[in-house]
Order: structure tokens, then C-alpha cells, then sequence
């Protein structure tokens, strides 16, 4: 079927109908009068939609992002909706007011017809002569009408086929999000009880250690053995102990190698230096030796013959007492002698 061009009226700058015309290119018909204001058809994929200040119809895309979509296809349908009922009933009405005006346009330009139009030889020319002039506009009306009625069942079904298409996405998404929050909840779930076991193991580990401050030990423990001679604040093992004890026993004899058998050996004197001291005050120098003494008078032997003839190592050695014993003129003299 060959597409007919619509026709309309023609105002005159005062607002007056003046007469008719075919529709030229980029004009259009507002969806108050029931059209859709729209000169040109869509894009690929684009269906019709209000815009977002919701004054008239557009070309447009959806989002089929299924969160926005949620958000806002419940809205934006409701609004489609109840202008498509609006273009309904308008293009109803504009209908019949294009009957009635057309009607009433006829009978006033045959009333008062221009000079140009006064006859009917010129206004069966000026309608192409055509005997069925109303039934044709009335026809080009019904196939414009009927293009405009196809088109609004387009939105419909494209709006209904939408419609389908976002309740389905959204509840496959939906599923989809269920069952992601499903599997990480298991994940959450299984590393919680995973994270509870190491924390009791933890503790239960730290329960076993002492602490740092004022530590108590228990059992067998081990720290590392400080060098011999260490000064410090660090731990003596008793390793470190032994040696540093055996350090200061040296190569002591085993009768002299603690401290109470070194007391016994000084006879327990805490002052045995002061003891010795004054006892060699008291003693006979080894240089000095017999030289020094003094016979009595009415002795026959001499101390010199004594000195001769007494070995004086041999005499040190023999006496355990440390003394030599002389006799002169029958008095015992002792007298002690020190290499």
C-alpha cells in the first residue's frame, strides 16, 4: 500500500483557519492531538518513551541494568501507561474533531469562498477534482490514523515485550545475587569457624608461654649460655655457672677446691693475713740465722760449733715443728727456721 501523506490546516497570522495542506517535511503531530511529536523514526533498538521531564514523547533506549531498571521501570511505566491511555482518548477526540472540523471547513469555504475559489469549477480543481474528495481525506485520515493506531500498538507490544524482558533479567539476577550471597555466607560461615579454631589454638599455645614480665618456668627451661667473664643482666645458665666456677677453682686439689677446705687450711682465721704477719715479726731471719744469738756465760760449746755442725735443712726437714732444738750447757733452745 503506498504511504499517504496526511494533510492540515492552515491558520492565518490571526489564528483563523484559512485552509488545507499537506504535512511538510520535520513537522509533526503533539500527543495532545494525538500524535507522538516526533518528525523522524528512531535508531536501531529504540523504542518510544517519555522524557525525563515527562512533556512529551521520545526516541529512546532502555537501561536494562537490572538495579536502575528496579529502581525506576515501575514508574516509568505507570507514566507510559497513562499517556498511552491519554493518546487514546485524544486521538479518539481529535478524530472526531478533524470530521467535524473538516465538515465545517467545507461548508464555510463554499459560503465565503475567495475570489480564486468562488466557483465550483475552481473548487473541484482545487480538490483535484475529485467527486469523493471527503471520503478520500476521510480515508488518508483513517490510513494515518490506522499507521498512528499500528505505532501505539508497537510501544505497546515493545513495552510489553520490555516489560517481560526486565521482570525476567531481574529475577535471573536476582537468583544469581541470592545464590553469590548464599556461597559467600558459606565462605564467611566456614572461615569463622576456621578463624575460632586457630584463636582457641592460639590461646590455648599462649596459655603454655610465660610471661614477660616476672616470668614463672616450669620444666627443664633452655636460654643461651653467656661467654665466661660476662657482666651483665643476662641469663646465667648453669652452664655458665659451672664454668665460671671451675674458672675460679682453677687447678686447685681437690682438698683445697671449696671454700670451707680453704677456710679449714687457715685454720678459719678470717684474719690470717694479720695472723701470719705478726707471727714472722716474731721469727728469726734465715740470713741472720745462729749469728745472732747469745751463749750464756759458763757454756763450752759455742754457738758457732752448733751452727757448724747441725744441718740446718736436714733439721727443718726432721723437725715437724719448724724449730731447731740446741742444747747448750744443758738449756734446750729452740730455734725456728724458714727456707
Amino acid at each position: 500500500m503506498v504511504e499517504k501523506v496526511p494533510i492540515r490546516t492552515v491558520f492565518d497570522n490571526s489564528g483563523n483557519p484559512s485552509g488545507l495542506a499537506e504535512f511538510q517535511s520535520g513537522e509533526s503531530v503533539g500527543y495532545i492531538h494525538g500524535g507522538t511529536g516526533l518528525s523522524v523514526l528512531g535508531a536501531n533498538n529504540q523504542v518510544l518513551r517519555t522524557n525525563s521531564i515527562g512533556t512529551a514523547i521520545e526516541w529512546g533506549t532502555i537501561n536494562l541494568n537490572p538495579y536502575q531498571l528496579v529502581a525506576n521501570s515501575r514508574s516509568e511505566l505507570a507514566n507510559t501507561n497513562a499517556r498511552i491511555n491519554l493518546l487514546n482518548t485524544n486521538l479518539l477526540s481529535t478524530n472526531n474533531s478533524i470530521r467535524s472540523y473538516i465538515d465545517s471547513s467545507i461548508a464555510d469555504i463554499v459560503g465565503a469562498a475567495p475570489e480564486t475559489l468562488d466557483t465550483l469549477n475552481e473548487l473541484a480543481a482545487a480538490i483535484n477534482d475529485d467527486s469523493s474528495f471527503n471520503s478520500t481525506i476521510s480515508a488518508l485520515i483513517n490510513s494515518n490514523l490506522a499507521n498512528t493506531n499500528f505505532r501505539i500498538d508497537l510501544v505497546n507490544n515493545n513495552l510489553t515485550s520490555t516489560n517481560t524482558s526486565i521482570r525476567t533479567l531481574v529475577a535471573s539476577n536476582l537468583a544469581n545475587t541470592n545464590s553469590y550471597i548464599a556461597n559467600v555466607q558459606s565462605d564467611v560461615d566456614a572461615n569463622e569457624a576456621t578463624e575460632r579454631a586457630a584463636l582457641a589454638n592460639t590461646n590455648a599455645y599462649i596459655a603454655t608461654k610465660a610471661d614477660i614480665e616476672s616470668p614463672t618456668f616450669t620444666g627443664t627451661p633452655a636460654a643461651p649460655t653467656p661467654n665466661s667473664g660476662t657482666n651483665t643482666t643476662q641469663i646465667a645458665t648453669t652452664a655458665f655457672v659451672r664454668t665460671e666456677i671451675a674458672n675460679l677453682i682453677d687447678s686447685s686439689p681437690s682438698t683445697l677446691d671449696t671454700l670451707n677446705e680453704l677456710a679449714a687450711a687457715i685454720n678459719d682465721d678470717a684474719n690470717f693475713a694479720t695472723t701470719i704477719s705478726n707471727s714472722l715479726a716474731t721469727k728469726l731471719e734465715v740470713a741472720n740465722s745462729f749469728s745472732h744469738l747469745t751463749v750464756r756465760s759458763g757454756n763450752t760449746n759455742s754457738i758457732t760449733t752448733v751452727q757448724e755442725n747441725v744441718p740446718l735443712n736436714a733439721a727443718v726437714v726432721a723437725n715437724p715443728d719448724g724449730h731447731l732444738a740446741i742444747v747448750i750447757g744443758g738449756v734446750t733452745y729452740k730455734i725456728p727456721y724458714f727456707l
